[in-house]
């Protein structure tokens, strides 16, 4: 990823890249001589054996997020990633997003009288950093899935390791907490009146890690044969340390960090409550629409595209969202009249919402 001190870096990328060349390789290389088409297959074959094991020529399947029937499992076929390392690469992406951000009006302020272009230019800020964001957060409870072949030595299914995903929860969380540069004002200030979006990305990603992400580690710590798994017992007590580390020790809350402890727990608050109910409709739910989705929908996606693996036989994350909700209750409780006064409110309520929803425990 480009940085604005770096010399000489051509800012587009080539027209071909190694994979390319590889794929234009194995379409159209004639196979002179072939006996039958068993041998020209052996032949084509061979082409894609050379580069078995480097990650140059690697195929990640399309992954489709947003559909019932697909799963969004693997962290390293990702929509518009760099490198192997998300972490790095985001935080130079990130680097770059806060060079750019306070000079926007010096850059395009004389062509731009209405604010229009700066308003799309901000918002494609928000997305990228949205985006780098998901990055990372895909590596807690991720699965690299690779295609195998007898006599290769090559898994299915390999978990993202314990380190990394603990590496990776923690760096979202405090790019969380410290993203309130996404407001800067010489620019926000003359943009149509809208929620900081600092917050709003906050909320939107701690939906995500309340309710996507304990399923995905629940499944990549069930990948057979896996060893030292990361398992959802270790995301919650991460979770827990990370979201409240300011809460722990005593500092002022800044506004993303309520957003994310406020999201996070109302979530899982209102998942325990469900868990106590009998039926969709007392959970909010409209039976009636469930009939009218299509099978295709909820059933298995279809090739290429990567199916939908159901945990519900192995899921434990109901046990450790009550055990989460307890840890926070007692720790808002002994908040709520020795946090900085600007908190206590917000103690307050956690605590309420705690209460609320262990009230049949």
């Amino acid at each position: 990823v480009a940085q604005p001190s770096d010399k000489g870096v051509k800012l587009v990328p080539p027209s071909l890249g190694v994979y390319d060349k590889y794929a234009i390789k194995w379409l159209y290389t004639p196979v002179i001589g072939a006996k039958d088409i068993w041998d020209e297959y052996r032949r084509a074959e061979k082409i894609l054996d050379e580069k078995a094991g480097d990650p140059m020529y690697r195929y990640g399947a399309q992954q489709i997020p947003g559909y019932l029937s697909y799963g969004v499992y693997d962290p390293s076929a990702r929509a518009e990633d760099l490198g192997d390392d998300p972490i790095k690469s985001s935080d130079y992406g990130i680097s770059n997003l806060k060079y750019i951000l306070p000079k926007m009006n010096e850059w395009v302020g004389a062509e731009d009288i209405d604010f229009t272009h700066r308003k799309e230019l901000y918002d494609q800020i928000v997305a990228q950093y949205n985006r780098y964001i998901g990055h990372v957060l895909s590596q807690v409870g991720g699965i690299y899935l690779n295609y195998v072949k007898e006599g290769f030595d090559q898994k299915p299914a390999v978990p993202v390791s314990k380190d990394v995903q603990k590496a990776s929860l923690k760096w979202v969380i405090s790019q969380l907490r410290n993203s309130a540069w996404l407001n800067e004002p010489s620019v926000t200030s003359n943009l149509p009146l809208a929620t900081p979006q600092s917050n709003k990305v906050c909320a939107a990603v701690a939906k995500t890690l309340a309710s996507t992400i304990p399923e995905n580690v629940v499944r990549a710590a069930a990948v057979a044969g896996a060893k030292n798994v990361y398992t959802i017992k270790d995301y919650y007590d991460d979770l827990y340390r990370e979201l409240f580390a300011s809460t722990i020790s005593g500092r002022k809350l800044t506004p993303e960090e309520k957003t994310l402890q406020r999201e996070i727990l109302t979530y899982d608050a209102k998942e325990v409550r469900r868990m106590l109910t009998k039926t969709l409709t007392e959970n909010g739910i409209d039976t009636d629409n469930w009939c009218g989705w299509n099978p295709d929908d909820l059933g298995e996606g279809n090739k290429p595209y990567q199916a939908a693996v159901s945990i519900a036989p192995i899921d434990e994350t109901g046990s450790y969202r009550v055990a989460f909700l307890n840890r926070v209750k007692t720790l808002a409780q002994s908040k709520k009249a020795s946090a900085p006064s600007d908190d206590r409110a917000h103690y307050e309520y956690l605590y309420a919402r705690c209460c609320a929803a262990l009230k049949d425990f």
